[in-house]
């Protein structure tokens, strides 16, 4: 709720009590890596997806997520694997292939 209605600050305080209580639930590392992305605070929300990802390795969200920071890190070719892994966790998923084309168009861009 805090974050839908953009009060990042608080929203992360929240989470860290949530994660404080509950440290191996994946979801409150990538609710926390989401806030922290919306804060432009791209390294903290690499670390905070990692952490949800080596919990719950099989989650196709999260590595979305994950390939969103990278992008944001300008660190285009492991965005590109991250959502490749996504795609192979979830194939039928068309926002992850916009987004995967998306990253390819980019890379190619940059190579010319």
């Amino acid at each position: 709720m805090l974050f839908k209605l953009q009060r990042y600050e608080e929203a992360l305080s929240a989470i860290e009590t949530a994660i404080e209580i509950k440290p191996d639930e994946a979801l409150y590392y990538a609710r926390y890596s989401g806030v922290l992305f919306e804060l432009q605070r791209y390294e903290e929300a690499l670390s905070a997806i990692e952490k949800a990802i080596e919990i719950k390795p099989d989650e196709a969200l999260y590595y979305s997520k994950y390939s969103d920071v990278l992008f944001e890190l300008k660190r285009y070719e492991e965005a590109l694997s991250a959502i490749e892994k996504a795609i192979e966790l979830e194939p039928d998923n068309e926002d992850y292939k916009r987004e995967l084309e998306e990253i390819k168009e980019l890379i190619e861009e940059n190579n010319k």
